[in-house]
C-alpha cells in the first residue's frame, strides 16, 4: 500500500484518538480570537488537523492506485465510524463552544469525503464504467491503446510535459506523470499504466464495447498474469 495512504490513515487515527480523548475545557484554553477571527494555538489537535488536510490531498492521488480495497476499508472506516458517532452525540456543544465551522467539523467533512471514496473505488471499477473513466491511468492509457500516443511522442519530441498540455489543458500536471512513466512500459512505479494488469483489462474492455481500435503493440505490454 501507497505510503501516502498509510501516513494518511496514521494521522487519522491519531486525530480520532486525540480529539475524543482531549476535554473541550483543554482546548478552550487555548482558544482565542485575532482580527475578529477565532484561532487555535499550538495544540496537539490542530497540529493533527493541518496533517490530515494534507493526508487528504495526497490521499486522493493515490487512492485509485491501490487494488487491496479490503485492507484500504480497514485502515480507515472503523476510526471514521468512531469519531462520527462521537462527533454527532457531541455536535451541539462542539457547536455551542466552537462555532458552525471549526476544528471538529472540518476533520468530520474530510473524513465523510475519505469514507465515501473509499466506498466508490471499492465497487469493482470493471463492472462501473463511470467509476474509472475519469481516472489519470484512463484518460493516458486510452492514448496508448488506440496509438494516438505515438503520433504525439513524434510531434512534441517525446516531450510529456508538451503531450500533457496539449490533451488536457489546465489539468496538465495531473496527466503528465502517467504519460512519461508509461513512455518506456517498463518503468516501476503506480504511474506507469502498463504496471497494472487489471486496469489494461478495463482499458480494452472499454475500447471493445465502444467499438475503438487498439494497436496490436498494446497488447503486447501487458505485465503477466
Amino acid at each position: 500500500m501507497k505510503q501516502d495512504i498509510i501516513n494518511y490513515s496514521s494521522d487519522v487515527s491519531k486525530f480520532v484518538d486525540t480529539a475524543i480523548k482531549t476535554p473541550f475545557s483543554v482546548i478552550l484554553l487555548t482558544y482565542g480570537e485575532k482580527g475578529g477571527e477565532k484561532y487555535y494555538l499550538s495544540i496537539p489537535l490542530t497540529h493533527l488537523a493541518l496533517d490530515i488536510e494534507k493526508g487528504y490531498r495526497l490521499f486522493f492521488d493515490s487512492v485509485y492506485e491501490i487494488e487491496n480495497f479490503g485492507a484500504l476499508k480497514n485502515r480507515f472506516v472503523p476510526y471514521i465510524n468512531k469519531y462520527e458517532e462521537w462527533y454527532n452525540i457531541n455536535k451541539e456543544e462542539i457547536t455551542r463552544l466552537f462555532g458552525e465551522t471549526n476544528v471538529y467539523s472540518i476533520a468530520n467533512d474530510t473524513f465523510q469525503f475519505t469514507k465515501k471514496k473509499i466506498v466508490e473505488i471499492s465497487t469493482p471499477h470493471s463492472q462501473e464504467e463511470g467509476a474509472y473513466k475519469n481516472y489519470g491511468w484512463f484518460k493516458v492509457g486510452l492514448l496508448f491503446a488506440t496509438g494516438e500516443i505515438d503520433k504525439l511522442l513524434e510531434k512534441h519530441n517525446r516531450n510529456s510535459t508538451q503531450i500533457a498540455k496539449q490533451k488536457f489543458k489546465d489539468e496538465w500536471g495531473k496527466y503528465r506523470p502517467y504519460i512519461s512513466d508509461s513512455i518506456t512500459y517498463d518503468t516501476p512505479g503506480d504511474k506507469n499504466i502498463f504496471s497494472r494488469r487489471s486496469n489494461l483489462i478495463d482499458i480494452k474492455d472499454y475500447c471493445e464495447k465502444n467499438n475503438i481500435d487498439i494497436i496490436p503493440s498494446f497488447y503486447d505490454k501487458f505485465p503477466p498474469k
